[in-house]
């Protein structure tokens, strides 16, 4: 959980430093985001609990594994895209 609230964190600082604003280019600066850390998965496959058990299932090299991560990036992309732009748009 950790690990996700900090990679969350930076993205966010990240993706505002640079402007991004609306859904399109959340959506965009998120799958960007996503496709450069995927290999990451295949670290996870190895060090994870969870996946060294066997309770889960290969990550890196799965294509539902990859088409859900993508599928959430471009939704928290969009949402994160279009807060930035309403919090732009409010006085004060």
């Amino acid at each position: 959980m950790a690990a996700h609230l900090v990679n969350g964190a930076t993205f966010g600082a990240g993706a505002a430093m640079l402007g991004v604003r609306g859904a399109v280019a959340g959506t965009v600066a998120a799958s960007v985001e996503g496709l450069a850390v995927w290999p990451g998965m295949a670290v996870m496959d190895v060090v994870h609990p969870d996946r060294r058990s066997g309770w889960w299932p290969p990550l890196f090299s799965s294509p539902r594994v990859f088409a859900q991560e993508a599928v959430m990036h471009a939704i928290f992309g969009a949402v994160f895209g279009s807060l930035l732009a309403l919090a732009d748009d409010e006085p004060g």
